[in-house]
């Protein structure tokens, strides 16, 4: 098991919903009171941005939650329930820190585990009960600032115990599962990057037809499918390059020496 790694985007506030823009600390004791009035009624919608985020992190705790409990948890589904779970922090720091509501470091004991994925699964729990004392509170208008704090602190504890893991038996084939195939055979360094040049000209030919179709006054439109459709083009080609890289650095790892 690797040692924890400090999560890049942990104190990075990358979601700050306009709702609750406007942040007014109050001079005088009236403003204050006011300002406590605001706060109150703006903490439902608090939760329901912070819910919104964790009902996907649901979904992906219990998808790898039956994968683990089958002996077969891939890192790919576990480091998208932590991005998830990175994601759920964020909206939950920006709203407190919108709302003015102060907040604590939270402490975490993973203690002696066998699997990355054992923590896990223990602070998610203790996410989960939060999760719906704020539905509750919610539910009887009885929503206060400690509640979505509770919630804050048990989303950072599963943030911190989140620990590096590899698949046992990894594959080396680039996973394409967004296309029709998969390729067979993993490829040298000249051979990654004759691919990669191959996939990134063909998705460079995509944006100069586009940008020609919008850029030359008297050039016909396109209509908003062939847009789509280009567009995704482009993303499924910097999806290929994404997993013919990660494939040929998993080949690497189990052969140095190629």
């Amino acid at each position: 098991m690797k040692a924890p790694t400090t999560p890049e985007n942990k104190t990075a506030t990358v979601f700050h919903p306009a709702v609750f823009s406007g942040r007014n600390p109050g001079a005088t004791a009236a403003g204050r009171h006011k300002l406590k009035r605001q706060t109150a009624s703006r903490l439902p919608v608090a939760l329901k941005c912070a819910l919104g985020v964790f009902s996907h992190a649901e979904i992906q705790f219990k998808a790898c939650q039956t994968a683990y409990a089958q002996g077969a948890l891939k890192a790919a589904a576990y480091e998208k329930l932590r991005d998830l779970i990175y994601l759920l922090y964020d909206v939950l720091e920006s709203a407190l820190w919108e709302l003015g509501i102060e907040t604590g470091n939270a402490t975490s004991q993973a203690g002696s585990v066998q699997h990355p994925f054992e923590a896990v699964s223990a602070a998610f729990l203790s996410l989960s009960e939060a999760a719906d004392a704020c539905r509750q509170a919610d539910k009887t208008c009885t929503l206060a600032e400690a509640d979505l704090r509770a919630l804050f602190m048990a989303a950072e504890r599963v943030q911190a115990v989140f620990y590096d893991f590899e698949d046992d038996d990894q594959d080396t084939r680039p996973d394409l599962g967004h296309r029709f195939g998969l390729f067979s055979d993993t490829p040298d360094a000249l051979g990654l990057s004759e691919t990669v040049g191959f996939m990134s000209q063909k998705a460079d030919a995509v944006l100069t037809m586009l940008g020609n179709a919008f850029a030359e006054a008297d050039a016909p439109r396109l209509n908003d499918d062939s847009v789509y459709y280009a567009l995704m083009t482009v993303k499924h080609e910097l999806a290929d390059i994404n997993s013919v890289v990660k494939a040929f650095h998993q080949a690497s790892k189990k052969n140095p020496q190629a």
